[in-house]
């Protein structure tokens, strides 16, 4: 488990963190929608043990709905530890 100060988790969510101490392996991905704001979630590699973090938070949908990532959460930020798993999904096709 990591704990991240505001600042460190809202650099995650931009994408602009410290490569020594942060990898993104998934690049923000919209994952849900609210009203007035979209549900995010970014993975990243925790360099220094190799162990891999899902950070989820939300964004304003437009200029007028000024929330940032984090605005409204307390300090520390404590992000979920996932790993990756490989899944076979079945789907339907038309006849041709």
């Amino acid at each position: 488990m990591i704990e991240l100060t505001k600042q460190e988790a809202i650099e995650i969510s931009w994408e602009e963190c410290d490569p020594a101490l942060y990898k993104i392996v998934q690049s923000p991905t919209r994952v849900g929608e609210r009203r007035w704001e979209d549900e995010w979630e970014v993975v990243f590699e925790h360099v220094p043990s190799g162990k891999f973090y899902r950070l989820c938070f939300t964004r304003g949908k437009t200029e007028c709905q000024e929330n940032l990532p984090f605005e409204y959460d307390r300090e520390p930020i404590v992000p979920e530890e996932v790993h990756k798993v490989t899944k076979t999904i079945e789907t339907w096709e038309v006849v041709a």
